[in-house]
């Protein structure tokens, strides 16, 4: 991916620029295999190496594939669970490589800290829709997620703009530590929304 980074349970739209990303995907939807999203530390490099990516990406199941009217190709991708990629085995049709699950670390259903971090989360989060103008639906979308998990995973996806931002929560394999950086960074960004207003 470039630019963007895919996280568990969200749903992203891609457009596939390269042939070799097409093929991927075209035969990956067609045998029903999952692929692993990782993102490109730097957009512009055409044939990555395993060097050029980051190495915690997501596993996803391809939802659509959209053939476009304009030529452009875009996909519609579903994280499922964080993966490391241990290694790339091979460059031809498409990159092909090793990948290992990683272990998401719960905190328990009951865990009063980690509700009430969400709802921060989630209250900081529409404060900072309101006060950037964002469509009625983002807010409508976020306050009819129950799932805190996937609340997370969906505010990070669609709230945060720095791919660094998203690729160090990724990382992060405590969902009660992300949760908390989450909040750092919605605060840091409600704060620079309000200052521009």
């Amino acid at each position: 991916l470039r630019n963007m980074v895919l996280f568990p349970g969200a749903v992203l739209p891609v457009s596939i620029g390269r042939k070799s990303s097409l093929k991927l995907v075209k035969q990956a939807f067609k045998q029903q295999h999952h692929i692993a999203a990782f993102t490109q530390k730097e957009p512009d490099i055409e044939t990555p190496s395993l060097s050029d990516l980051y190495t915690i990406g997501t596993g996803a199941k391809i939802i659509r594939i959209l053939e476009l009217g304009d030529g452009n190709t875009t996909v519609i991708l579903q994280g499922m669970s964080r993966v490391q990629l241990m290694e790339i085995t091979s460059h031809t049709p498409f990159l092909r490589g090793r990948v290992e699950q990683l272990p998401e670390e719960l905190p328990s259903p009951k865990n009063k800290e980690f509700e009430a971090v969400v709802e921060s989360c989630k209250e900081l989060a529409i404060d900072y829709l309101k006060s950037a103008d964002y469509p009625v639906q983002s807010v409508f979308a976020i306050k009819n997620i129950s799932n805190k998990m996937f609340l997370i995973n969906f505010i990070i996806t669609n709230l945060i703009a720095s791919v660094n931002d998203k690729i160090k929560l990724l990382e992060e394999s405590s969902l009660m530590k992300r949760s908390y950086e989450l909040l750092s960074i919605l605060n840091r960004e409600l704060q620079l929304a309000k200052l521009k207003a």
